[in-house]
């Protein structure tokens, strides 16, 4: 299936799995960086929307990008759409500098994005769902400060609790 390869450090560039998850990760990338690069010609009507539609989107490449450096360190940082042309000559950017990428990113969702939601939108991210992920990355990339810190900041949000049975 492909995860062997990937746990046991054989993945080649010829490996199903490495290529499913870049051109995958890679794909979504490309669709929100046309979502962001087109949010100024939609008309919002619902106060807030444009801002929430952004940080849910700015999440979700943040998302993205987390699981490349995870899998492969440093990656290409696309910030804007291009072309076909454009994307045969990417280089790789350092995995640090796609890091804070992904951290900004994050900090932009979690500022905008609601502690909650209901109804129809229940499920979407949260403001909880970003600084959760936040802490993640930073976890996984040493910074264990800024991990304890962002993960205490959803537990203090109150809205997630532990089963009280497991």
């Amino acid at each position: 299936d492909g995860f062997q390869e990937i746990g046991n450090g054989s993945v080649t560039d010829q490996s199903i799995k490495s290529y499913e998850h870049w051109s995958k990760k890679y794909a979504a990338i490309g669709r929100s960086n046309e979502f962001i690069a087109n949010i100024d010609k939609v008309n919002f009507v619902t106060p807030g929307l444009k801002d929430r539609m952004l940080a849910e989107v700015r999440f979700l490449r943040a998302y993205h990008y987390a699981i490349l450096i995870d899998l492969f360190g440093d990656v290409p940082l696309i910030k804007q759409p291009i072309t076909a042309d454009e994307g045969r000559t990417l280089t790789r950017n350092p995995k640090s500098e796609v890091l804070a990428f992904i951290l900004e990113d994050l900090e932009f969702a979690a500022s905008k994005l609601p502690t909650v939601y209901s109804g129809s939108d229940y499920g979407r991210a949260t403001k909880g769902a970003a600084l959760a992920l936040k802490a993640r990355v930073e976890l996984y990339n040493g910074k264990f400060t800024e991990a304890a810190a962002d993960a205490k900041t959803v537990m203090d949000l109150n809205v997630y609790s532990l089963f009280p049975e497991y």
